[in-house]
């Protein structure tokens, strides 16, 4: 774990580290704008908004026979 962190410090892989602390400074950026719950809920919304409808595509598809009824999500 400790050299996990070391490596995202010293920049050793660069699109790494920078997918990380760009994800930093927006979450940092969200939370100076907006409160804590709207982001938590607005993270999850977007979560719903897609697995959602994979769901009922997966459930239609076996409805129809065109799948082994398999859960899409494993």
């Amino acid at each position: 774990m400790a050299s996990k962190v070391l490596e995202l410090i010293y920049w050793r892989n660069v699109a790494t580290t920078g997918v990380v602390f760009t994800g930093l400074v927006v979450g940092l950026a969200c939370l100076f704008q907006l409160s804590a719950i709207t982001i938590l809920s607005n993270l999850a919304l977007g979560i719903m908004a897609f697995t959602l409808p994979v769901r009922f595509l997966f459930k239609g598809m076996t409805l129809a026979r065109l799948s082994d009824g398999s859960h899409p999500f494993q």
